[in-house]
């Protein structure tokens, strides 16, 4: 199995507009419109399982 990347949100929203997903990864910092944009333009039902590989500062 293949899954798509779409690395700017704009690219995720066309994905989810031409695939049938069970579930979406997503980066909370996209660049372009950040995940959480992404998500609440999204009309999809799919679940969404946001995430951010930042740290809190020290």
């Amino acid at each position: 199995m293949k899954s798509p990347i779409a690395p700017m949100g704009s690219l995720r929203l066309d994905a989810a507009k031409q695939g049938n997903f069970d579930l979406c990864i997503l980066d909370v910092m996209l660049p372009e419109m950040d995940g959480f944009a992404v998500a609440e333009k999204s009309a999809a039902s799919t679940p969404i399982f946001p995430l951010s590989s930042s740290r809190p500062n020290r």
